[in-house]
C-alpha cells in the first residue's frame, strides 16, 4: 500500500498543470515527448525531451505516412528542437527523432508526432515597377517586377486590371504582357495584382496610364519617266500637236485617306494619271477616277471569366459573357478545360477528377470568322479519403479485439491505414487486433492517408469490461470543507478511506459524521457503503492522513488530533497543539487498539504501511521530545519519524531523522521482504543511516530501510533556492521503489538534470531494489503541478494521481482541465511506457490526493472537488465548499 501527504486542507487545490514525460532509460535511451506544432503553411516546429547525458545530436525523420516512408528531414545539435520549413500547405506530416552519439551509435526512435501545415492564407507581395508603353495606335505593352509568395502555396501569376475591370491573367514566371485591340488616341489606366496557388490575391499595384497613338493618313506616289528625243515640235493649245518620235511618260499619284464610320472603315483611293502618246501627230489628254473599298474587320475580344478554386468531383461553372466584338457579333464559344474535356456555349460546366492546376481556354468566333482566346486558371484541390473504423465493440480486459477498417478515395487511392487504440498504443494496417489491459471506454481511431497525403479519420467506441470490478463514484460532503486524504484496498476489492470532515456528512448506511472529525469509511467493491467511523474531539478533532490494510483485512489509520479523542479503545489526550495518532480496526470496523505520540509542537502522521506479518510502519513529522516508545526524539525543530510496531501495537523500533522546520515525512511502503521505503522533504543535513545527506534547498528524500530499521540505501534530489517534495511511494512485487511528488527549477533523478517548465512540476521515478535509477517521467506547465499518490498493481503497472491545470500530456494524449485544477489518474507500464490518463474536474478546484489498486488493477482514488464534477458518466454536485470523492476508475 502507499500513503502520501498534501500539506494544508485547501493547499491541495493549488496544484496545477501536469504534462507527462516519457522515460529516460539508464542506458542510451530514445528521445521522448516529441511534439509537432504547425506554425505556418510551410513550417512545422518540433520539440522533444531526452534523458541522455553527454554529447548527443539528433536525426529528424519525416514521412507522409505514420508507418512507412520516413526519410531524414534534418539534424539538430544538442538542442532538442527543430524547425522544418519549405513544406506544402494543408498537408499532414509525421515525424520521429532518434539520438546519435559521436561514435555513430543511434538510440531507438521517439514516439511519432503528427502536425498538419496551415492552409496558405498569406497573399503574395504587391507587384512593383509596373510600366505601360504605347505601341502604335492600338496596343500598349506592360511590364513589372516579379512578386514573391511566402505563404507556402507558391506564386500562380498576376491579374491585369484596366480601368478597374479585370482583363486577363498572366501566369508566372512571366512579368510582361500586351493589351491589344485598343482605340487610337485614347488614355488607358492599368493596375496589377499577384495571386498564389491557394487563391490569395494581393492588393493592386500603383496604377499607371498610357495613351495610344493617332493613326495618320498616308500618301503613296508612283512616277514613271521616259526620256525622248525630239527633232521637230509644233505646238498649238489646246490640243497640242507634236511631230516627232517620242517615248511615252506615265505619272501615277495615289492618295489614301482613312475615315471611320459606326460600322466599318472606308478606304478611298484617288488616282490621277497623264498619258502621252508617241506618233507623228498626237494629242495629250488628262483624266481621273475615284474608287472605294472596305477595310478588314477587327477580331473579337474573349473573356473566360475569373480564376476559380474547387475540389475534385465537384462541378464548376464557367461564363464567357464578358466577351465582345467591336464591329460584329459573336456566333460561337468553345471551351477547353485543360484535362482533355471541352464544351460549347457561352455558359459551360465541368467536373475535374484529378487534383491540379488547369488552364481553361475560351475561344470565341465572330460573324466574320475571326477568333480570339482567353484563359482562366482553375485550381483543383485533392478531396480527402473517407475512413470507416467499423462498428462500436464490447470486449473483456485482456481479450483480443479485431478491428476491420476500410477506406475509399473519390479521386485517388488509399495508401496507408493507421490505428490509435486510445490507450497509448497504435498499429498499422486495415485489419488489426488489440487487447486492452484494463476495463473502461476507449476510442479507437482509424486514419487513412491517400496517395497525395490527405487524411480522413473515423472512430469506433470500445467498451472494455473485466474482473477488476465495476466503475463507480461517490461524493460525501456538507456545507463546509471535507477532504479525503488516504485510501487502501483489501484482497476482496473493498476500499477504505480516511480524511477530515468540517461539516455534517452522511457516509451511507445510516452513518452521519459530526463536524470537525476524523473519518474512516469502508465501501464494497461494487460501491456500497459498509461501515464508517467518526472520531471527533473537544478541540476541533483531527485529520486522517494515511490508511493501510493487513492480510486479515484489519485497518490501520494515522493522522493528527487535538484535545481529547476516543478512537474506540479509550480517550487519547494530545500533549501539544496536535499529536500523531495510530489506530487499528477489524475488517468489520471494530476498534482493536489506538496510540498517541507527540510533543508540545504540531505533530502529524502522514503515512502507514503493513508488512506480511501484520507489523505496522508509521511515517510522519514530529517535534523534539516526541516519544514513540524508544525514547524521546532529540531535535530543536522537526524530524522525519519512522516507527515500527507489532500487530498488537507494541513498539519495535523508531528513529528521528534530521532537525529542521522544513522536514516532513510524507509516505511509506513495504515490499514483500518487509523492507521499508520512505519519502518526503528535508532541508539541511539528514542521516538515514548511510551517512549525512545535505540538501541544496528543500530536497526530496528517498530511502530504503531493512525490516529492523537498518539503512539499505538513501538518495536525495533537489536544487538551490527551490522546494521539492516526495509525496507518494510504492513498492512492486520485485522490490523496486516508485516515487512521485513535485519539483521546481531543476532536479536530477538519475538521468541528468532536468528543468521545470515554469513553476513546480510533477515527477514519477522508479528505482531498483538496490536504489539504482531505472526510469523517470517529468510533467510540467505554466502552473504548479504535483503527483500526490502512487500505487502499483501485481503486474508492475504504475498508477499516479494528483492535480493539473490547462493542457497536459502524460505521454498517451493531451488532456485539458475544465477549471482551475483538475484531478488526473495516469498509468504507466512497468518499463515506464505511458498507458493512458484520465481527467476529472469542474469549473473550480479539484484534486486527487491518494490512490490504491485492487487485484484486477483497477485504481481507487480519493480527494476533493468543488461545485460539480462528472466522474466518467457519474456527475456529482458538491453540497458545500469542498466535498470528498471516492472513485473506482477504469
Amino acid at each position: 500500500m502507499s500513503a502520501r501527504r498534501v500539506p494544508g486542507l485547501l493547499s491541495i487545490f493549488l496544484l496545477a498543470l501536469v504534462i507527462g514525460q516519457p522515460a529516460a532509460e539508464a542506458a542510451f535511451t530514445a528521445p521522448f515527448s516529441l511534439v509537432a506544432t504547425a506554425v505556418s503553411s510551410s513550417q512545422i516546429n518540433l520539440s522533444w525531451r531526452d534523458a541522455n547525458s553527454g554529447s548527443v545530436s539528433y536525426s529528424i525523420e519525416r514521412s507522409l505516412s505514420p508507418s512507412s516512408g520516413f526519410t531524414v528531414a534534418g539534424a539538430a545539435g544538442r538542442q532538442s528542437a527543430y524547425q522544418d520549413t519549405g513544406l506544402a500547405s494543408g498537408t499532414s506530416y509525421y515525424y520521429r527523432v532518434r539520438a546519435l552519439k559521436p561514435g555513430g551509435s543511434a538510440s531507438a526512435y521517439s514516439n511519432i508526432a503528427i502536425a498538419m501545415t496551415l492552409g496558405d492564407r498569406t497573399a503574395p507581395s504587391v507587384p512593383t515597377g509596373l510600366t505601360a508603353s504605347p505601341v502604335g495606335c492600338g496596343q500598349i505593352n506592360l511590364a513589372w517586377n516579379a512578386a514573391t509568395d511566402t505563404g507556402g502555396s507558391g506564386l500562380l501569376g498576376y491579374k491585369l486590371y484596366r480601368g478597374g475591370l479585370f482583363q486577363k491573367q498572366v501566369l508566372a514566371p512571366a512579368t510582361s504582357t500586351s493589351d491589344v485591340g485598343l482605340t487610337a488616341a485614347t488614355a488607358y489606366s492599368y493596375a496589377l495584382a499577384a495571386i498564389d496557388k491557394a487563391g490569395n490575391e494581393s492588393a493592386e499595384s500603383i496604377p499607371v496610364s498610357a495613351t495610344t497613338g493617332t493613326c495618320l493618313a498616308t500618301t503613296t506616289t508612283s512616277t514613271t519617266v521616259t526620256t525622248s528625243t525630239t527633232s521637230t515640235t509644233t505646238s498649238t493649245r489646246p490640243p497640242t500637236t507634236t511631230t516627232s518620235t517620242t517615248t511615252s511618260s506615265t505619272i501615277l499619284t495615289t492618295t489614301t485617306i482613312f475615315a471611320t464610320t459606326t460600322s466599318s472603315t472606308i478606304l478611298t483611293t484617288t488616282t490621277i494619271f497623264t498619258t502621252t502618246t508617241s506618233s507623228s501627230t498626237s494629242t495629250t489628254t488628262a483624266s481621273s477616277s475615284t474608287t472605294s473599298t472596305t477595310a478588314p474587320p477587327k477580331p473579337p475580344i474573349a473573356n473566360a471569366g475569373p480564376d476559380q478554386f474547387t475540389q475534385t468531383m465537384a462541378p464548376v461553372g464557367f461564363n464567357g459573357g464578358g466577351s465582345f466584338d467591336l464591329d460584329g457579333t459573336l456566333i460561337a464559344y468553345a471551351w477547353s478545360f485543360g484535362d482533355g474535356g471541352s464544351a460549347s456555349g457561352m455558359v459551360a460546366s465541368h467536373m475535374y477528377t484529378t487534383p491540379g492546376t488547369y488552364s481553361v481556354i475560351l475561344t470565341v468566333t465572330d460573324n466574320s470568322g475571326l477568333r480570339s482566346s482567353d484563359a482562366a486558371v482553375v485550381s483543383v484541390a485533392n478531396r480527402p479519403p473517407v475512413a470507416n473504423a467499423g462498428p462500436d465493440q464490447t470486449a473483456s480486459a485482456g481479450s483480443a479485439v479485431t478491428f476491420n477498417g476500410s477506406g475509399s478515395d473519390p479521386d485517388g487511392t488509399v495508401g496507408s491505414y493507421g490505428w490509435d487504440f486510445g490507450d497509448g498504443t497504435s498499429a498499422a494496417g486495415a485489419t488489426v487486433s488489440h487487447g486492452y489491459a484494463a476495463p473502461g471506454s476507449y476510442t479507437a481511431t482509424l486514419t487513412v492517408t491517400d496517395d497525395r497525403g490527405a487524411r480522413g479519420t473515423d472512430s469506433a467506441l470500445v467498451t472494455v469490461t473485466g474482473s477488476a470490478g465495476s466503475r463507480w463514484a461517490h461524493g460525501f460532503g456538507g456545507t463546509a470543507s471535507d477532504v479525503g486524504y488516504g485510501v487502501a484496498v483489501d484482497a476482496s476489492g473493498n476500499a477504505v478511506m480516511t480524511g477530515r470532515v468540517e461539516s455534517t456528512v452522511d457516509f451511507g448506511g445510516g452513518i452521519v459524521c459530526p463536524p470537525a472529525a476524523v473519518f474512516v469509511s469502508k465501501t464494497s467493491q461494487s460501491g456500497a457503503a459498509m461501515w464508517a467511523k467518526c472520531l471527533g474531539g473537544d478541540l476541533g478533532g483531527g485529520t486522517g492522513r494515511g490508511v493501510a490494510i493487513d492480510g486479515n483485512g484489519n485497518v490501520l489509520v494515522t493522522g493528527k488530533f487535538s484535545g481529547t479523542v476516543d478512537f474506540g479503545t479509550g480517550p487519547l489526550i494530545s500533549a501539544g497543539a496536535a499529536d500523531i495518532f495510530l489506530a487499528k480496526y477489524s475488517a468489520a470496523g471494530d476498534p482493536i487498539w489506538s496510540k498517541a505520540f507527540g510533543s508540545g509542537m504540531n505533530d502529524i502522521g502522514n503515512g502507514v504501511a503493513v508488512d506480511s506479518g501484520g507489523n505496522v510502519v508509521l511515517i510522519g513529522t514530529a517535534g523534539g521530545g516526541s516519544d514513540f516508545g524508544g525514547g524521546p526524539i532529540m531535535a530543536n525543530g522537526y524530524s522525519v519519524v519512522v516507527a515500527k510496531f507489532s500487530p498488537t501495537g507494541a513498539h519495535l523500533w523508531s528513529k528521528g531523522i534530521g532537525d529542521s522546520f522544513s522536514n516532513s515525512g510524507n509516505a511509506v511502503a513495504v515490499d514483500a521482504g518487509g523492507n521499508i521505503a520512505v519519502t518526503g522533504a528535508f532541508s539541511g543535513p539528514a542521516d538515514f543511516g548511510g551517512g549525512v545527506l545535505t540538501s541544496a534547498g528543500v530536497d526530496v528524500f528517498l530511502a530504503k530501510l531493512s525490516p529492523t530499521g537498518g539503512h539499505l540505501w538513501s538518495r536525495h534530489f533537489g536544487s538551490a533556492l527551490a522546494v521539492h517534495a516526495g509525496n507518494g511511494v510504492a513498492c512492486d512485487g520485485s522490490g523496486n521503489v516508485l516515487v512521485t511528488g513535485s519539483f521546481e527549477n531543476s532536479i536530477d533523478l538519475g538521468a541528468g538534470w532536468a528543468t521545470s517548465f515554469a513553476h513546480k512540476d510533477m515527477f514519477v521515478a522508479k528505482y531498483s531494489p538496490a536504489g539504482g535509477y531505472l526510469w523517470s517521467r517529468l510533467a510540467g506547465g505554466l502552473f504548479d503541478d504535483a503527483g500526490s499518490g502512487i500505487a502499483v498493481d501485481m503486474s508492475g503497472k504504475v498508477v499516479v494521481t494528483g492535480t493539473f491545470q490547462a493542457a497536459v500530456n502524460f505521454g498517451a494524449g493531451s488532456l485539458t482541465s475544465a477549471g482551475r485544477t483538475d484531478i488526473f489518474v495516469a498509468r504507466y507500464a512497468a518499463d515506464g511506457t505511458p498507458l493512458g490518463a484520465q481527467r476529472f474536474g469542474g469549473a473550480d478546484f479539484d484534486a486527487g490526493t491518494a490512490v490504491a489498486v485492487d487485484g484486477g488493477g483497477r485504481p481507487v482514488v480519493t480527494g476533493a472537488y468543488r461545485l460539480g464534477v462528472d466522474f466518467g458518466g457519474t456527475p456529482l454536485a458538491a453540497a458545500g465548499m469542498d466535498d470528498i470523492f471516492l472513485l473506482a476508475s477504469w
